[in-house]
């Protein structure tokens, strides 16, 4: 079973693509991870997304401009 704190996991790139570093946020809750990406989407202009690590494969949700998940087609 995933601890909590492995479960979520967000996936940040600036305007070039390139992966921000997310390692220091752990976020604990779905709701705290999309939080915290559109925090920085809308500090640092960059795009984000969650993945929910409890299912295999992994679900993943972009976060919109406005902070709303959208999950994405599995592929």
């Amino acid at each position: 079973m995933i601890s909590r704190e492995q479960r979520f996991q967000m996936v940040v790139r600036d305007g070039n693509g390139t992966a921000v570093d997310t390692s220091h946020y752990k976020p604990d809750s779905f709701e705290v991870a999309v939080i915290i990406g559109h925090a920085l989407q809308n500090r640092n202009g960059c795009t984000a997304m969650v993945l929910d690590k409890s299912e295999s494969p992994h679900r993943r949700y972009s976060i919109s401009g406005n902070g709303k998940p959208t999950l994405l087609p599995r592929q």
